[in-house]
């Protein structure tokens, strides 16, 4: 009875979105969902499911991203640069 109780608890609090609230950790989530993105853009390619040109392209705008992020300043634009990596996928 104590296990199942002390395993509601534990899911429950593991369940809880997180919401980055000052600047490092916006990096660090924005550096994970790029490290995500540029993973799954590199399988792409490396599957030939993507022509050359827009892998190019997608590191391209990757790479922007990240610049943006690193730079602290047009947030929104990093992120929409990441919403569009990813349609492309």
């Amino acid at each position: 009875m104590y296990k199942i109780l002390i395993l509601v608890v534990l899911l429950v609090g593991c369940s809880k979105t997180i919401i980055p609230q000052t600047e490092t950790q916006f990096q660090v989530v924005s550096y994970a969902q790029i490290a995500v993105t540029a993973t799954d853009v590199y399988t792409a390619c490396q599957g030939k499911i993507l022509t050359k040109e827009t892998c190019v392209d997608l590191f391209d705008k990757i790479n922007t991203a990240k610049s943006i992020i690193d730079s602290g300043v047009g947030v929104e634009n990093a992120a929409n640069l990441l919403t569009y990596i990813r349609s492309k996928l």
